[in-house]
């Protein structure tokens, strides 16, 4: 992970998005894009509207957002933390009792190569999106549609040829997941709905796998994703968002190799405490004006 002195001058390049609407022409693309991390995340505002119709879409790609992990990957506590209330913002958001339910991945799971194939698939769909930018700032983020798809298609299969293993040993079928409340990838969130949509999306993808693991076939070698390991840019502005009064830097380290860290048996109890808490109240956010 990058230094205080590095996070100052790192920036992401951008790559220009295929499915752009008809109002986003081929202009030249920008240096970068950048948006602040806030100190805490917050409740999910919803979907934007309105967007202007000077922005253009780009792909997008980047580790630095906690909520796009899995506890299990981060060795820092402020980072686990984090992680974990976002998947209690994502539960208040979208009420699916799989996101607060407690489980483990094991080296053992990551023996099943279609296990791997489709956490791999997932992991592209959470870290590879699309943002909306004006003027080299932040707008609004989606998940690319390609990519969804693909995820989407894996959870399917595999729920179409084991589900009846399951059924023999007297278990319940899992419905293959989605992403927010309806797999919809045209819908834009503010980042920090992003990052919890994310946090949420990956619990649940993982929940799935992990009820079928048991009976995927096994590959002859372990094959075990393993995070990038190189510096992870920092992010300098935020445009069309509000944020908390209080922000700054903050700094993970750089994620370890699945097989080296601890994992996250008791995450379900810690989120279902967390979301029983009193809820503060939050000032009302109104979506973005459209520009004319």
């Amino acid at each position: 992970m990058p230094t205080d002195d590095e996070h100052s001058s790192a920036v992401h390049a951008l790559t220009f998005s295929r499915d752009t609407p008809p109002h986003l022409d081929d202009r030249p693309v920008p240096k970068a894009v950048g948006f602040e991390i806030s100190e805490a995340l917050k409740a999910v505002e919803g979907p934007l509207e309105d967007i202007s119709e000077d922005a253009r879409i780009f792909e997008y790609e980047t580790e630095e957002l906690p909520g796009l992990f899995a506890p299990r990957h981060c060795v820092e506590l402020e980072a686990k933390i984090r992680i974990m209330a976002a998947l209690k913002f994502g539960y208040d958001y979208l009420r699916r009792p799989t996101i607060k339910k407690g489980f483990e991945i094991t080296r053992s799971d990551f023996k099943r190569p279609l296990l791997v194939k489709t956490l791999e698939a997932m992991e592209e769909t959470v870290k590879k999106f699309r943002v909306i930018n004006l003027n080299e700032e932040f707008l609004s983020a989606a998940p690319e549609p390609g990519r969804l798809a693909r995820t989407t298609k894996l959870l399917i299969q595999i729920r179409k040829d084991y589900q009846y293993e399951l059924l023999a040993d007297g278990s319940a079928i899992p419905v293959p997941p989605v992403w927010g409340k309806d797999n919809n990838p045209h819908q834009w969130w503010n980042i920090n709905d992003y990052e919890i949509l994310c946090a949420a999306y990956r619990q649940e993808v993982e929940l799935f796998l992990k009820s079928f693991s048991p009976y995927l076939l096994k590959g002859e070698k372990i094959a075990e994703p393993t995070t990038p390991q190189r510096p992870v840019p920092s992010f300098t502005s935020i445009s069309g968002i509000s944020a908390p009064k209080k922000s700054r830097k903050v700094s993970f380290p750089q994620a370890p190799p699945i097989s080296s860290i601890t994992s996250s048996t008791r995450l379900g109890k810690i989120i279902e405490a967390t979301s029983s808490a009193p809820k503060e109240n939050t000032q009302e956010q109104r979506p973005p004006q459209r520009t004319r």
